[in-house]
């Protein structure tokens, strides 16, 4: 049974102040905007998009392509380790009072070992964090003024729990038990004609990344949903889904998702170790195929041979079965095989 229904409890953590910040650019002032980033893995952000974005200017003296001037809001997770501390919070595109472009991000720290090994829960933990920092984000035409921008920002700091792994599992089986598969292939902004297929493709390039190992494998992988208010059970079911396959594989799960728009659909990119800056560029830009990003959505039609599975499309095709049961039967490191 794989690692969603068998992790190891451990003694229940107290509970910790979730500290929002901020860094980047908005239109209710003339230069930077920066708040609350004295921890060491919000500075760190800081600066790789700051190197991020200066690649950006490198490729695009003339200006930017309107693909990284006006991108949608991605929600984020970088999980930490050991030594350091899980950074989650929203990336916008964005410009100052003068019209200067610059992105705007609203970010916080989150330390618990127990998401060390539990990559997928931090979407579900922090769902409400997620919420109300898109709803600033979606609201700046009504501040007046940074104090005011900060102010709401301060409210967005809150008690959370700390769950224990056994908890956490919980919390996940009920947001899934809930959702039937057919909800994920009816949202998704290109249909899948063929689901045995899509699934195959993605059990192909995870193969890779088990063989080479996920501590090795310097690109991501792109996995479209749906572009729902609420994305989470999307976002959750496919971390777990990665995360079960590579069982007890070190990795640092490094994902974003996004609701999208017209020149991004919605997906999420996952890493399995942290990207350097200059990977700001495919994160934005779906259309740059650098061989940094292996895009499902695009790749699964190309995929000439694989073995067919009936048991694999019959599940596919059960419009009515949870998501949960989709997880459990093919989250699983010998389907690989």
């Amino acid at each position: 049974m794989f690692g969603l229904f068998d992790k190891t409890p451990s003694k229940t953590a107290v509970s910790a102040r979730l500290q929002a910040g901020c860094f980047g650019k908005m239109p209710i002032h003339s230069d930077f905007i920066r708040y609350n980033l004295a921890i060491r893995e919000a500075s760190n952000f800081e600066k790789w998009l700051q190197e991020g974005v200066s690649n950006i200017a490198r490729k695009h003296p003339k200006g930017w392509p309107s693909v990284y001037r006006s991108f949608p809001m991605h929600h984020f997770v970088l999980s930490g380790n050991e030594h350091e501390r899980s950074l989650i919070g929203c990336l916008t595109s964005s410009r100052d009072k003068s019209g200067r472009i610059y992105p705007f991000s609203i970010l916080a720290t989150t330390a618990n070992d127990v998401y060390h090994t539990n990559r997928a829960s931090l979407p579900l933990i922090h769902r409400t964090y997620f919420q109300k920092a898109e709803a600033l984000l979606n609201s700046t035409k009504e501040l007046s003024s940074v104090p005011a921008l900060l102010e709401k920002l301060d409210a967005l700091g809150t008690d959370i729990p700390m769950y224990t792994p056994q908890e956490l599992v919980k919390q996940q089986i009920r947001l899934l038990e809930t959702i039937p598969l057919k909800n994920y292939w009816c949202g998704l902004q290109a249909q899948v004609t063929a689901r045995e297929q899509f699934w195959c493709a993605f059990y192909d390039i995870m193969k890779t990344v088990q063989n080479r190992g996920p501590s090795r494998t310097n690109w991501g992988i792109r996995i479209p949903i749906p572009a729902e208010d609420d994305q989470t059970h999307y976002v959750v079911f496919w971390v777990q889904m990665i995360e079960a396959i590579l069982e007890d594989r070190i990795w640092r799960a490094q994902y974003f998702w996004s609701k999208g728009n017209a020149d991004h659909p919605a997906c999420i990119t996952l890493f399995f170790k942290p990207l350097p800056p200059s990977y700001l560029l495919p994160l934005l830009n779906q259309e740059l195929n650098d061989n940094t990003i292996f895009d499902l959505g695009c790749e699964w039609p190309t995929l000439q041979t694989f073995t067919s599975r009936v048991d694999l499309r019959r599940l596919l095709e059960k419009d009515s079965i949870p998501m949960l049961d989709v997880l459990y039967r093919t989250g699983r490191r010998e389907m690989l095989l």
